[in-house]
This record gives structure tokens, C-alpha cells and sequence, in this order.
């Protein structure tokens, strides 16, 4: 299959580098070279490890925009970011942290009514165990100690 330079790698499975290279490290990650040189990581392995691959490349229906050229010299200048974009990364970024505290209050909640439910249970216990020792502190009723009889 293809094989991945490691920012790729990790653009395609959604993990930091940092995790990448401890994967390798660990064993659990074979690297390959990269036909442009370098380390590289191939798809099968990816998959293998992290399921199936996000889309890297631009679809094969969509042109995908040449850089821009300035008329003097022939050379390509870099587009600069617009505020509206760099407000719309921020947005999406708040967005995220609006859904990941979302689920952390989500899984809050979901633990304090474990703890509640434990603490129940902790109670019955208790509860149990304390009657348990009340009825072993009395003595047996009906039972007669040996040597005495009645009557006699």
C-alpha cells in the first residue's frame, strides 16, 4: 500500500507524533523508509493499529487550486490567513471545547451516581453486619446447660 511520512501518519489517524514515535519506540509501529527520504509509515500498519484512515488528499473530482504566481517574477507567494478565518479555526476550536465539557460533566454525573449508589450499598451492609453481631451477643433461647436437670 502507500506509505506515509509520519506528520501523514499522523494527519491520517488523528494521533499526535509524539505518539507515533512511541508506538515505534515500543515496538508495536513498523517504520519503512519514505520514497522522498526519511521515516515512513505504511497504510496496512496504520489501519492494523488504529482503524480505518481519515481522507489525507483532496478527492480526485476536486481541483485543487494552483498557488498563486506574481506577475514580476513567476514566483509563488504565500496567501495570508484572513481574520474571518482565523476566527473561523477559533470557533471550531470553542466548539470542540463546548462538546469535550459537555461529556466531562456528562461523565461526572454518570459517577456521582455510581458513588451515591455504592455509598447505599456501604449502608446496607453496615446495617446487615450489625444485626449480624447483635444476634450472636444474645444468648441461645431454649437450650439447658449440661449437669442441671429439672425436677430433681
Amino acid at each position: 500500500m502507500a506509505i506515509l511520512t509520519l506528520t501523514e501518519a499522523s494527519r491520517a489517524t488523528g494521533v499526535a507524533r509524539s505518539t507515533l514515535y512511541g508506538y515505534i519506540q515500543r515496538g508495536k509501529l513498523n517504520v519503512t523508509s519514505h520514497p522522498r527520504g526519511g521515516r515512513g509509515v505504511d497504510t496496512v500498519e496504520l489501519e492494523r493499529l488504529f482503524g480505518p484512515l481519515k481522507q489525507t488528499e483532496a478527492p480526485q473530482d476536486t481541483p485543487v487550486k494552483p498557488a498563486k504566481t506574481t506577475k514580476k517574477t513567476g514566483t509563488t507567494k504565500k496567501t495570508r490567513t484572513t481574520k474571518k478565518t482565523r476566527t473561523a479555526k477559533k470557533a471550531g476550536t470553542v466548539k470542540k471545547k463546548v462538546d469535550i465539557s459537555q461529556e466531562r460533566d456528562e461523565a461526572i454525573g454518570l459517577l456521582d451516581q455510581q458513588v451515591k449508589l455504592l455509598e447505599q450499598e456501604l449502608a446496607d451492609v453496615k446495617e446487615r453486619l450489625g444485626v449480624l453481631e447483635q444476634r450472636s451477643l444474645k444468648p441461645p433461647k431454649g437450650k439447658r446447660r449440661k449437669g442441671k436437670k429439672k425436677g430433681r
